[in-house]
């Protein structure tokens, strides 16, 4: 089919010239879009890409522009840019005439500076690429002009501090990272810049404290991570900041002595659990204080088996 094509397009003389290793063609489709450039028969017989292509929509407007190296490259879909073996300064424009993104290549792999920009002519995005990977800072923008995100890459993994902001300019996450994983602390703020979230994390994984607030900036609960999983005490607040509850993890699962109190500080409930299931003694109290006979006693396995313990 694409032999044919090109026997098609050198009869109508649609731009064969030169030396007959290179071959210069264009692509057209029924809508009116067309791709122009030149292949270079290599020894094999092989058609690679050379020299400058472009893209052009049914508009007359230049869609992508750019270059080949002639060596590595291979013929592609009719009315699409070949991939592979783009070698040089490549630009790509929108269906208005817009330049929405501009860069190197190097083997086929974006090499060098790139940066992008939005519908409205505003900065996208700019930042180093090294074969097809990130490094160095990279930075992003709203179509406002207000700076989105910024963090840097060693081949493709993030890695130091990376902070993100809304379009206000308000900032909304500060997290930290080491070989393409979340290490150190990760923080988030609201629209109000209210923080919201306090974690630490180790390896990908949350590991130690992470403190939650809410819209008002007042604590709602306080619990421990290691490497991952829920582990040790976990604090939970009522809205005036007073104690609501702590409970223990080990593995995930709540294990241990717990305690929980209603928002005047008065307790609700004692007890204990085993590998999360209700299991001991339990104290429940009702709104008056008073110890709830149908729900206090002893359990094991969540299940409750005796009432409680006659008063002395």
């Amino acid at each position: 089919m694409r032999q044919g094509m090109l026997a098609l397009c050198l009869w109508a003389g649609f731009g064969c010239w030169g030396a007959p290793e290179t071959i210069r063609v264009e692509y057209s489709d029924a809508r009116g879009a067309r791709v122009e450039g030149a292949y270079r028969v290599d020894t094999r017989g092989a058609l690679r890409p050379v020299g400058t292509w472009r893209s052009i929509d049914p508009h007359a407007v230049v869609r992508e522009l750019g270059d080949y190296d002639g060596r590595t490259g291979q013929a592609g879909p009719e009315a699409l840019l070949p991939r592979v073996g783009r070698n040089g300064w490549w630009r790509e424009w929108s269906a208005a005439g817009q330049l929405i993104a501009e860069g190197a290549y190097r083997n086929g792999r974006r090499h060098g500076h790139w940066a992008t920009w939005h519908a409205n002519g505003v900065r996208a995005s700019a930042g180093r690429w090294w074969g097809g990977r990130k490094i160095g800072r990279h930075e992003s923008w709203h179509p406002n002009g207000v700076l989105a995100s910024a963090g840097a890459f060693r081949f493709d993994r993030a890695f130091g501090v990376h902070e993100s902001w809304d379009e206000r300019g308000t900032l909304r996450s500060r997290t930290q990272h080491d070989r393409g994983e979340l290490h150190g602390y990760v923080e988030t703020w609201d629209e109000h810049g209210v923080r919201r979230e306090r974690a630490h994390w180790q390896e990908g994984a949350p590991h130690g404290w992470r403190t939650l607030w809410d819209a008002d900036g007042r604590m709602t609960s306080r619990s421990h991570y290691e490497r991952g999983v829920q582990e040790g005490s976990s604090l939970v607040f009522h809205p005036d900041g007073s104690l609501r509850s702590i409970t223990s993890y080990a593995a995930g699962v709540l294990h241990g002595d717990c305690a929980f109190y209603d928002e005047f500080g008065c307790p609700t409930a004692f007890g204990q659990w085993e590998a999360g299931w209700k299991s001991g003694t339990w104290s429940v109290f009702d709104s008056s204080g008073a110890l709830d006979l149908a729900r206090s006693g002893l359990y094991a396995a969540d299940e409750r088996i005796a009432g409680p313990a006659p008063a002395p």
